[in-house]
């Protein structure tokens, strides 16, 4: 609407608020920076790269938000549990008509698809993620080899 300085005046004092409250802004998302800020704050420097850039998530819903980004980061973060250099990725990046996000980290071998790693859970975690990604008529692709664990999400365009 022409209001760029206004704008920008906007987004330097959110910057700011995040920081007073030892915050980051990672996207334009509200929803999704409260998920990263939580997820993410016990990450040591250099354990972490996020890039989620201009990519715009509004249009998923703010529980859904939550469901995608809150099981995808508990998930890397568990496997990474005591692991020596351990580090997780984020990036979100517009490429054509698709929103696409990709989560990825290292891992110890042995994933297996329904199953969960971990005692007492019963592998929900990612059918959760997608069938909150089929919501959006989106998929999910599940990769795991050489000690890497990827979870890529496309999102049709509007």
């Amino acid at each position: 609407s022409g209001k760029v300085g206004q704008a920008q005046g906007y987004i330097n004092d959110v910057y700011g608020m995040l920081d007073s409250l030892g915050l980051k802004f990672y996207s334009e998302n509200r929803m999704l920076n409260i998920v990263l800020n939580d997820k993410l704050k016990g990450l040591l420097p250099g354990q972490l790269e996020c890039n989620m850039g201009d990519v715009s998530l509004d249009f998923l819903s703010d529980l859904d938000v939550i469901t995608v980004f809150a099981n995808l980061l508990d998930n890397a973060l568990e496997a990474g549990e005591g692991m020596e250099g351990f580090w997780v990725k984020l990036r979100g990046e517009r490429i054509q008509d698709f929103t696409v996000v990709r989560v990825w980290n290292r891992c110890r071998e042995g994933y297996v698809p329904g199953q969960s790693g971990k005692k007492g859970h019963e592998g929900l975690g990612l059918e959760n993620v997608g069938q909150a990604v089929r919501k959006y008529h989106g998929e999910m692709h599940v990769e795991c080899g050489d000690g890497v664990f990827t979870v890529t999400i496309m999102f049709p365009g509007p």
